[in-house]
Parts: structure tokens; C-alpha cells; sequence
């Protein structure tokens, strides 16, 4: 089993930081080339005169295939380049959460880990595009555009809009949020393929606790549980609590979103007598 915990964790958060430093600085070419395929979109699909954007039903209903086209962009791979510094961070959390554990895993907790890690790559990119320009942008984007038509207004009064939306904070809030909660959430993951063996009654709930820590892990960091305690939290409410947590997702989803901690699993002999009386 790990030897140091603590430095364990302290790596991960390192890595998660200067992860999301380069996603965070990654963000204004995101949001150039989406501002400029939408720019294109308009040009291409309403009718315009003089400048104005047409006041006809026909725009309207372009709306909905600028809508699918942006999508189809995004889905394209065409958005997901810059994304790829996702990548070498979780090959780095898989290698130094790996290090602690190899000699404990079997050949199939490797291979199963190896999987995970892959999946999570994918997933990571997938969410951002999903929540981070799906959910929030494009249906903005479609009051934008039909306030644009109904009014008649210049394409530069539009992408003076949509120039607003897209810097007004709603990508780099998902891309905080995908690359904290995708990263982490993998970490547990990695830990319980690598430990799936192990079949563990005791966990300690470890990770940093910061200004925006949540009573729920301020409560339960730096101790040890048994499994049944940690089951037994997912019946609980509490802010911050990812939906599908259950008995088997807590030991995925833990704090829920921005949560650092990990559940790692321990044998018995490192558990200090005063928590099992």
C-alpha cells in the first residue's frame, strides 16, 4: 500500500493546477475560432442587406441549422484540438498513483486501470464540449440570434453580442469545473481499478482543504471510515452533491464538484486503534 498519502495527494494537486493553467490560458483560442465559425455561420446562412440582417421568417428558421451546424463543428474534432493538454495529465496522475500501487495490483487491476485512464481522456473532452458549449452557449446563442432578425440588426451589432457571450466567463467556468472534477474523479477511479482486489473495510478521505471546502469534506478529511460509513453518505444532501451518487459512485464522486479528496483504500493495521472502538 502507498507509504505517504499526503505526498501522494500533493503531487496530484500539482499536476491538476498547472493542468488547468494551460486549459485556462487555452481558452482564448477556444473562443476564437467558435467566435469566428459563427461569424461564418451568418454570413452563410441569413440573408443580409446592406449589412442588416433580414427581418424574414426565412432567418428564423436558419437559426435551428446554425444551431446544428455549430454542433456538428464542435463534434467534428474541429474545437477538440485544443484540448489535447488533457492528455498528458492524466497519463501523469495514472503514473505516479501507479508507482505507489504496482507492486500491490494484479496484471487484470492494471489493465483495467489502463482502460479507465483512456475512457477518462475522452470523457474529459467530451463534457467540455457538451457542458461548456452546448448546454450554455449555443441555447444563448439562439436568443442572440433571433433578437438579431427580429430587430433587423447589423451582423456587427450581432457578433458584438456573441463576442460578449462568449467572453463573459461561461467557458473558462466549465473548463475549471470539467478539468478539477474530471481529473480527480479519475484519480479515484485509477486508485479503485488498481485496488479491486484489495476488498478493503477501511478508507481514509484525503486531500487538501481550501477556502471553498464544503462542511461535508471539512468534516471527513484527513480521517479513516469504514466502508459501510462511506456507503452510507450517499444517502445524504449536502451542497455540491454530484446526482448519481450512490453507495457505489461515492467512492467515484466523493464531495462532489470541485472536491480534491480521494478515498483511498487501507488495511486495517494502518488504521489507528481510537477509530475502530
Amino acid at each position: 500500500m502507498p507509504l505517504d498519502l499526503e505526498k501522494l495527494i500533493d503531487e496530484i494537486e500539482k499536476i491538476i493546477k498547472a493542468t488547468l493553467k494551460e486549459v485556462l490560458s487555452s481558452v482564448d483560442a477556444l473562443s476564437n475560432g467558435l467566435t469566428n465559425e459563427i461569424e461564418k455561420l451568418i454570413k452563410d446562412k441569413f440573408s443580409i442587406k446592406g449589412g442588416k440582417i433580414n427581418k424574414t421568417a426565412d432567418n428564423i428558421k436558419e437559426i435551428t441549422r446554425i444551431k446544428i451546424e455549430l454542433e456538428k463543428y464542435t463534434a467534428a474534432g474541429l474545437f477538440t484540438k485544443e484540448l489535447k493538454v488533457f492528455e498528458p495529465a492524466f497519463k501523469e496522475i495514472a503514473d505516479k498513483i501507479l508507482s505507489n500501487y504496482s507492486a500491490f495490483a494484479s496484471a487484470d487491476a492494471k489493465a483495467m486501470a489502463n482502460l479507465i485512464k483512456e475512457q477518462s481522456i475522452e470523457l474529459a473532452k467530451e463534457q467540455f464540449i457538451a457542458e461548456g458549449i452546448a448546454s450554455e452557449v449555443i441555447p444563448e446563442l439562439g436568443n442572440i440570434l433571433r433578437t438579431s432578425v427580429i430587430r433587423g440588426q447589423t451582423t456587427s451589432q450581432t457578433m458584438e453580442s456573441i463576442t460578449e457571450l462568449i467572453n463573459s466567463g461561461l467557458l473558462p467556468n466549465a473548463a475549471k469545473r470539467i478539468t478539477v472534477d474530471g481529473l480527480v474523479t479519475f484519480s479515484r477511479e485509477y486508485v479503485g481499478a488498481l485496488t479491486k482486489d484489495f476488498n478493503s473495510e477501511w478508507y481514509l478521505y484525503e486531500g487538501p482543504l481550501r477556502a471553498t471546502s464544503r462542511s461535508f469534506c471539512e468534516s471527513r478529511a484527513g480521517k479513516y471510515w469504514k466502508k459501510s460509513e462511506v456507503e452510507s453518505w450517499a444517502k445524504l444532501d449536502w451542497q455540491g452533491k454530484k446526482p448519481g451518487t450512490t453507495k457505489q459512485t461515492i467512492f467515484s464522486l466523493a464531495g462532489g464538484y470541485n472536491c480534491y479528496h480521494i478515498l483511498f483504500p487501507v488495511p486495517e493495521e494502518a488504521v489507528p486503534n481510537w477509530y475502530k472502538n
